[in-house]
């Protein structure tokens, strides 16, 4: 666990006191940089640039988490991050049901216009997408359904799918 009292929260990149720090990097939505960039200028603040505020804002947060002891499922913010969780995943099947109808629509349409080689073509493309996608349970799900329910469809992949 980390002493809060005794860990500085401005670290420079390497110290006699602290050693060698680590840096760490991750991407985060255009909005928050610009949002980010706006309080840097607010001279309020103690921040001088992004690094300063980042380092500031996981500084507290893993005091937050540290300071929620042995039980942080009974808090509040737990219970909301568990919602939104929920609320993802939600999204997520439903983006797959959408995709799912809109494959099984097209795929339709090729077998009615007799054409195997498109829908084919069509089915295999769009499984090499999928199979590209982040691993989760409804990928995993939506993939074997389709290739259960298509699988006199499923062929060779082409250069031309890919």
């Amino acid at each position: 666990m980390i002493d809060f009292e005794k860990e500085p929260a401005n670290i420079p990149a390497s110290d006699a006191k602290f050693g060698h720090n680590v840096g760490l990097s991750t991407r985060v939505p255009a909005a928050w940089v610009r949002q980010i960039e706006e309080y840097i200028k607010d001279r309020d603040l103690p921040y001088f640039n992004k690094a300063d505020f980042v380092r500031d804002a996981v500084f507290k947060h893993l005091k937050f988490i540290q300071d929620w002891g042995d039980k942080p499922h009974n808090s509040a913010y737990y219970g909301i991050a568990a919602l939104v969780r929920n609320q993802l995943n939600d999204h997520t099947r439903e983006e797959f049901d959408k995709l799912k109808g809109i494959l099984d629509k097209n795929i339709r349409v090729y077998l009615e216009l007799e054409d195997r080689k498109q829908a084919k073509l069509y089915l295999n493309s769009t499984l090499h997408s999928m199979e590209k996608m982040p691993s989760s349970f409804w990928k995993d799900k939506y993939l074997k359904e389709t290739k259960k329910q298509y699988a006199g469809l499923i062929g060779e992949v082409t250069a031309e799918v890919i």
